[in-house]
């Protein structure tokens, strides 16, 4: 009989190191990833950040606003909505800022949408007010 078996003290202890085992596993393949990202080349398209007017933003709200009924009704649009999105926006582009694509769009509107209410509250509260 091996000690493992007659001692449940050793038995429990050879379980956590297991655990233990396991866990270093687990943070040793995040960080790999991490540094993997941190480390990764970056395209000349993705490094410039498409940035955003106050009009541009209210010109996005307001055009999906009128295409809602092409959501899935939680706040999602397909992509053919969010290239329509793009082509409404050219004549509110901001010169030195990267031309909005359909990935800033989609960017855009996920931050309105998930956090609107605390960065965007006069944008919000004018849509939630009007009357359609």
């Amino acid at each position: 009989m091996s000690n493992l078996q007659a001692d449940p003290y050793l038995r429990r202890a050879d379980i956590r190191r297991r655990q233990l085992r396991q866990q270093l596993l687990t943070i040793s393949t995040q960080l790999r990833a991490v540094s993997y990202t941190m480390t990764r080349p970056v395209d000349d398209d993705s490094a410039a950040q498409a940035r955003w007017s106050p009009e541009e933003i209210t010109a996005l709200v307001d055009y999906l606003h009128a295409h809602r009924s092409e959501g899935n009704g939680a706040g999602g649009f397909k992509s053919a909505t969010f290239t329509g999105a793009v082509k409404h926006l050219e004549p509110f582009h901001v010169a030195g800022s990267k031309v909005k694509d359909v990935k800033s769009v989609k960017y855009k509107w996920g931050a309105v949408r998930d956090h609107g209410p605390q960065h965007y509250p006069l944008l919000i509260s004018e849509h939630s007010s009007r009357q359609y």
